[in-house]
């Protein structure tokens, strides 16, 4: 919510007056989502990292994790950036494969999805 006033200065005699707007800070967001390795072995590991646009709130902030094809990719339901943090590193699990996949990871806070590619191919 955006507050109005009005300042006002004395000096000998003299007034001046202003308007002041104060304008609410912006929302802690979801910044990004990278993925290390972003092509990998089935049956290897790789790690996630969400990112937010500045530190989480007091109490944290929990985003949401989806795999478009959790046969071959599994992720957890969510991950939690605590409190003061701006990042936080969750695993995704493989399965082999016999011919190469590509799996969206999607992350989801606030109404905002970030979504990266991670590529399994077959041993």
């Amino acid at each position: 919510m955006t507050t109005v006033g009005n300042i006002t200065a004395a000096y000998s005699g003299v007034n001046k007056s202003a308007s002041l707007t104060i304008n609410p800070a912006a929302p802690t967001a979801l910044s990004s989502l990278t993925l290390n390795p972003s092509t990998l072995v089935g049956g290897a590991s790789a790690t996630g990292t969400v990112t937010l646009t500045k530190p989480a709130p007091a109490g944290g902030i929990v985003v949401n994790l989806t795999s478009s094809d959790s046969t071959r990719a599994k992720v957890p339901a969510n991950v939690v950036i605590p409190a003061g943090a701006i990042s936080q590193v969750f695993t995704i699990t493989t399965m082999a494969t016999k011919q190469k996949a590509n799996v969206s990871i999607t992350a989801s806070y606030a109404s905002i999805n970030k979504r990266a590619t991670l590529t399994i191919i077959r041993r």
